[in-house]
């Protein structure tokens, strides 16, 4: 489970997003992010993402809740290379739902380094 200080989970948080950030976009997902500006004691805080699946996509809540855990821990396993500072909301798009978790996978590293977020594994 993604722990709390890496998530966003009003609804504020959300329309702040959507309202100030930019996109990069793939068939299956489109990724917004918007640059913090909260610092403490000259450190940027943790990265924070959000994750919507709409009813369109999957008609059952369980296979929306299933593709949103499959998200958090795909970015989990990403933390260490996505630099500090950034507000993230990652939308599921009506073709994920013929992808398998590994095709979601390279999909999500590829969103990443599409809008430059994911630095190079070493």
């Amino acid at each position: 489970m993604l722990a709390k200080q890496y998530r966003l989970v009003k609804n504020k948080e959300f329309a702040e997003v959507y309202r100030k950030g930019r996109s990069a976009a793939l068939p299956t997902l489109v990724l917004r992010l918007k640059k913090q500006g909260q610092e403490i004691k000259g450190r940027a805080v943790n990265s924070r993402f959000g994750f919507v699946v709409s009813g369109k996509i999957f008609k059952k809540i369980v296979l929306r809740n299933k593709l949103k855990r499959q998200l958090r821990s795909i970015i989990q396993g990403r933390l260490n290379r996505i630099p500090a500072g950034f507000d993230c909301v990652i939308i599921a798009r009506s073709r994920i739902n013929t992808r398998n978790y590994r095709q979601i996978e390279e999909d999500v590293d590829q969103l990443l380094q599409k809008s430059n977020l994911l630095k190079p594994n070493k």
